[in-house]
């Protein structure tokens, strides 16, 4: 998975890549009162990469358990 960050006008954007999948989320530039720019960008990051896995897991047939 590879992710690309960009800075908007009136946002933050993360572009989240995997084979031929492609997420796009955008982030209020606002840093929430008691974090860093740092950190927001990080938690940013992190929100992204889980929002498109879980798309990816979406796409996948169930696996049928055994039992």
């Amino acid at each position: 998975m590879e992710i690309k960050a960009f800075e908007n006008e009136a946002s933050y954007q993360f572009i989240v890549t995997n084979g031929g999948f492609e997420f796009v989320y955008n982030y209020i530039k606002e840093v929430p009162v008691g974090i860093s720019k740092i950190q927001y960008l990080q938690s940013c990051k992190n929100e992204s990469i889980a929002l498109a896995q879980y798309e990816l897991d979406k796409l996948k047939p169930p696996e049928e358990l055994e039992i």
